[in-house]
């Protein structure tokens, strides 16, 4: 995810932060050119059973076909030793194949360790790290490797500087991708090198420890080969205008380019099923695989051994979600204005026979401690495959942009948690 928290805040996994931490990139994807015409020629999904899950389309912008990471560490980092072993497994592992190989990523290739034993940037955000990576790869740093267009420079970024430029020093666990065009690398050529920063954190205060710096590692370096100059020439990061509920943030015009890049849509999944230890005994991020959504199975790859299921809602009206710059799309969802409810049929659906399971509904609030505009009601809240459910959705405040983007959960009986996720929109 372009730089954003890490994608753990949007699933049951959480961290310190939450949806309303969500940060912004310090730089936009101008998107006014390509808003509606880059999507006429995208073939219509085939009817299936229940609604379509979502593909991720690419811009047309390179992926990376050799990606090179370059791990950079600062002195005495207590996870450097652990992180080295796991990159030693990652370029081998059926893992890395499963999440990037059908978008054109090739093997991965991991360089020797950087150590720095000074000069730290002052935060990990963007405006600090950029320029700091861009004096040490101006070639007269022999301890730096030669850059290569493929390179992924990553920042491991100590616990005790691990803020986002807030002026609090406390740990928090963030990760992010990006790309800039400061350097010397490859002259006349924009952007010159693709980094991605990982925030350490130990485990403790809701943080995750070495899971959460595998996790968040192996999610950037998937969105860094998928698209990796998603700024001035991106790749899979976005969706068609019809299924933009799925979307991590809304509005392509106000900064961030991780919209739906492929890592990001898996956390709409419950935790345990965002990140597996499918590495090794490393814990990873499962990322977004068109291939497996085209066949309505688990999208979110590698496959775990249990069968999918779900409760998809026929969200099918043209409705318009707005932004906080009056900016308009056309897209799926319902219409439920101030005060009044409306009733949808949702669909429960199942790859496999199973037992029955659990249905329930949420709304993802746009802003930390914001009031929830929809209350929910259902016929009832079990059912298995080919089952119809009805939903009562009453609007009790406007929605932030336009409306409200919902989650229908799906999970085991008798359990609070839990396991997939279909997003929609509903709109004032």
């Amino acid at each position: 995810m372009a730089m954003v928290r890490h994608a753990h805040i949007l699933s049951g996994h959480s961290r310190s932060a939450s949806w309303g931490l969500v940060l912004l990139a310090s730089t936009t994807l101008g998107c006014d050119s390509i808003l509606v015409q880059d999507w006429l020629h995208l073939r219509d999904p085939q009817p299936i059973q229940h609604a379509n899950l979502p593909e991720v389309h690419s811009y047309g912008g390179p992926v990376l076909t050799s990606p090179r990471v370059v791990p950079i560490f600062f002195d005495g980092d207590p996870f450097q030793s652990d992180v080295e072993r796991f990159l030693s497994e990652l370029p081998r592992s059926a893992y890395w194949r499963a999440t990037t190989g059908e978008y054109g990523v090739g093997r991965l290739s991991v360089e020797s360790s950087i150590v720095v034993h000074d000069g730290t940037p002052a935060t990990g955000e963007h405006a600090d790290i950029e320029p700091w990576l861009a004096a040490h790869l101006d070639g007269a740093d022999p301890a730096w490797p030669a850059a290569s267009p493929d390179d992924i420079n990553v920042v491991f970024y100590p616990q005790t500087l691990a803020d986002m430029g807030t002026g609090d020093l406390s740990c928090t666990g963030f990760s992010y991708h990006s790309e800039s065009r400061g350097g010397s690398v490859d002259a006349g050529r924009e952007p010159s090198f693709v980094f991605a920063v990982v925030a350490e954190c130990p485990e403790s205060a809701g943080e995750l420890g070495l899971d959460g710096v595998t996790e968040g590692l192996s999610h950037e370096l998937i969105e860094a080969s998928t698209d990796p100059f998603w700024t001035t020439n991106p790749a899979y990061n976005w969706l068609r205008l019809d299924e933009l509920a799925w979307s991590i943030l809304i509005d392509p015009t106000e900064g961030g380019g991780g919209y739906a890049e492929v890592a990001d849509l898996c956390t709409w999944e419950a935790g345990p099923h965002v990140a597996a230890r499918l590495v090794d005994d490393f814990s990873v991020e499962r990322s977004w695989s068109n291939a497996a959504a085209s066949q309505n199975q688990d999208p979110c790859v590698p496959v775990l051994d249990e069968t999918y299921f779900g409760a998809a809602p026929d969200l099918t009206e043209t409705v318009t979600m707005k932004t906080s710059k009056q900016r308009e799309y056309r897209t799926n969802g319902l219409s439920v204005p101030l005060h009044q409810s409306r009733t949808v049929d949702v669909r429960l659906f199942s790859t496999k026979a199973r037992s029955d399971f659990h249905v329930s509904a949420e709304e993802i609030l746009q802003n930390q401690g914001d009031e929830p505009t929809l209350k929910f009601a259902w016929d009832r809240q079990t059912g298995n495959d080919h089952d119809f459910l009805h939903l009562t959705i009453t609007r009790i405040g406007d929605g932030p942009i336009g409306g409200s983007q919902i989650r229908i959960r799906a999970g085991e009986l008798h359990d609070t948690t839990f396991k997939h996720g279909w997003m929609g929109f509903i709109a004032n």
